[in-house]
């Protein structure tokens, strides 16, 4: 499906090839980096429908992954301090609402490009909602259990304005309001923003989970 995401700054048609591929790269990723921030901050002031319509897929997929690590932990810390011993059965209902406002969306006269956003967007929150179920089941309320800690955990960190891959003196680097980490166990890695594109994805299964934590170890 296709997608156009704007660069955010010029890349002009200079240097070596080997030099401005590096650049491209570089412009790329910074360019994700930009779009994902918006997404973020345009996530609860948006409703969902037209904020699915503003961004491309990865970004929406990541944001998804950023609020439902947030959201677990804090229901975590909610039931483990005593302050809301349901706040993860109240989450799971969320998860089941949203889950069902996602259906009735694709269900709907959606072009090829959205349809396939939003059923990416259903298979990853489809996966959220069955990791919290069996916290629930097997009454899992501790952040530092495996269970947890296995998951795939996506974090934004304000005011980190890492960039791995940038020369000391680009003066056209935007200024990041933030940046995207990614914990698993033990591991600990900052986001790629490599382009991806929006195509249908598999679903994710418990030996998923499991080549995860294989993979980052």
């Amino acid at each position: 499906c296709q997608e156009y995401i704007s660069f955010c700054r010029v890349l002009s048609l200079s240097d070596k090839v080997e030099d401005w591929l590096t650049k491209a790269i570089s412009t790329v990723q910074d360019s994700l980096r930009v779009v994902l921030s918006s997404a973020i901050k345009e996530f609860p002031a948006l409703p969902r429908e037209q904020w699915l319509k503003n961004f491309p897929a990865q970004m929406i997929l990541v944001t998804s992954q950023i609020n439902w690590s947030h959201d677990t932990y804090l229901a975590f810390r909610a039931v483990k301090s005593g302050y809301n011993k349901a706040a993860m059965q109240e989450m799971h209902q969320r998860q089941i609402s949203r889950l069902s406002d996602l259906i009735t969306m694709v269900q709907g006269d959606l072009e090829p490009n959205e349809r396939t956003k939003i059923m990416n967007l259903i298979t990853l929150e489809t996966h959220g909602r069955d990791i919290n179920a069996g916290f629930i089941d097997a009454g899992i309320t501790d952040v530092q259990s495996f269970s947890w800690q296995s998951q795939l955990r996506y974090k934004w960190i304000k005011n980190d304005n890492l960039r791995p891959n940038a020369e000391p003196a680009d003066e056209e680097a935007p200024k990041f309001e933030g940046n995207c980490h990614i914990e698993i166990c033990d591991a600990s890695f900052t986001y790629g923003h490599e382009y991806l594109g929006n195509m249908p994805r598999l679903v994710i299964t418990p030996l998923t989970d499991r080549i995860y934590v294989t993979a980052t170890q």
